[in-house]
């Protein structure tokens, strides 16, 4: 037990404040090389180790701060993951009431209009006359068709 202390005292586990402790640790062999004193090389090495477990733990506590924070955005993302999700799916569901809209007011013009006026569009028809040599044509009176000026094909 006695070592297992005075090795917990050489690596800044426990102080050797307390009598009982202390006592325990200074109890040996009967030896001075067994003895640890605060101003012996042991103690000064003690120090830097001690110092060297603040730093440790003060860089092991901002590393777990840094997990917390990475965490906390972690979850934050997820949070604006499923809020664009859900958008995405009502406007999904918006356009599908628009294209159901659309297509019903289509087909409700459809069935207004007639199906004869669905075909091509009509050509008016000249009247004919027959030549001589059996050919049909226009009738060469230019006054029963009416006469086209350029001011007809105007895009004014």
């Amino acid at each position: 037990m006695q070592a297992s202390l005075q090795k917990a005292y050489l690596n800044g586990f426990i102080e050797p404040d307390d009598e009982v402790v202390g006592s325990l640790i200074n109890q040996g062999d009967g030896t001075e090389a067994a003895r640890i004193d605060s101003g012996n090389r042991s103690g000064n090495e003690v120090a830097r180790l001690r110092s060297h477990l603040r730093r440790v733990e003060a860089q092991l506590t901002e590393m777990r701060e840094r997990d917390a924070n990475k965490a906390a955005q972690i979850r934050q993302l997820e949070d604006v993951i499923s809020t664009l999700r859900k958008e995405k799916n009502e406007m999904s569901r918006n356009i599908e009431v628009a294209v159901s809209r659309f297509s019903t007011k289509m087909d409700s013009m459809t069935s207004l209009i007639r199906p004869d006026l669905m075909g091509p569009p009509c050509v008016p028809q000249h009247s004919s006359s027959r030549h001589a040599d059996g050919n049909v044509s226009d009738m060469d009176d230019s006054s029963s068709r009416g006469s086209l000026s350029q001011s007809d094909f105007s895009m004014t």
